[in-house]
């Protein structure tokens, strides 16, 4: 990155840069341990008992952990259902009013500040 291009970055950008990155960097990573195993797999497979194993069976990497899923509650009747979409009207509205009002701030001062109108 050029010395005057970063300083031109906003920290929002930068930031979005930097994540962008790493996960870059990460999927490098996860990547060539995967061809590590297929390759290590491919070679002890004849020898294998089971002949209908899977790479993933021999050993399993940290970031291979199996999630539970995220526990939901079903909606069952039209009264729930409306609850939920109220709720989320409620929410989004509070949203918008705090964001009308950082914006208000923005233009009054010229400049923000999330110490008073945090998102």
């Amino acid at each position: 990155m050029e010395h005057d291009y970063f300083y031109s970055l906003t920290p929002r950008v930068f930031y979005n840069i930097q994540v962008g990155y790493n996960q870059k960097e990460d999927n490098y990573f996860k990547n060539s341990w995967l061809q590590v195993r297929e390759l290590m797999f491919a070679a002890l497979r004849p020898y294998l008992k089971n002949q209908n194993a899977k790479s993933s069976s021999l050993f399993r990497f940290d970031w291979e952990e199996e999630t539970s899923p995220i526990e939901t509650e079903e909606i069952t009747t039209a009264e729930q259902a409306e609850k939920v979409l109220q709720e989320q009207k409620e929410f989004w509205e509070k949203m918008d009013q705090r964001r009308s009002k950082a914006n208000a701030n923005v233009e009054q001062d010229g400049k923000f500040s999330t110490d008073k109108y945090p998102l």
